[in-house]
């Protein structure tokens, strides 16, 4: 979970700092990281637990669309279907996961 959790807060990072050019290296990159996340607690984006609740709420989109993906019964007989079909357990995952991430992004408003 802890691997999980750098990777999605690095992604996160990412998707709210300015863009570095492509040759800079891991110092900059890591102060470009730094500096980010400062501005964000500034603003309070990290506070409150929302980071906490976002990382968890990927995980959990992570860990159904993995289900998705390896449940023989989305595929039909012999995984011939071209797109998969939800089963019960797994729609009624998607609209859980889904209210979930309504609070979270209710959140960051």
């Amino acid at each position: 979970m802890e691997n999980k959790r750098r990777f999605y807060t690095h992604k996160l990072r990412q998707m709210n700092k300015n863009e570095i050019s492509a040759g800079t290296n891991d110092e900059q990159r890591t102060s470009a990281d730094n500096s980010t996340s400062a501005s964000l607690e500034q603003n309070g984006m990290l506070g409150e637990g929302r980071l906490d609740a976002a990382l968890a709420l990927l995980a959990e989109y992570e860990e159904w669309e993995a289900e998705l993906i390896s449940d023989n019964r989305c595929w039909g007989p012999e995984g011939m279907n071209s797109l998969p079909s939800l089963t019960q357990q797994l729609y009624d995952k998607m609209l859980e996961l889904q209210a979930k991430r309504n609070e979270v992004l209710d959140r960051f408003k």
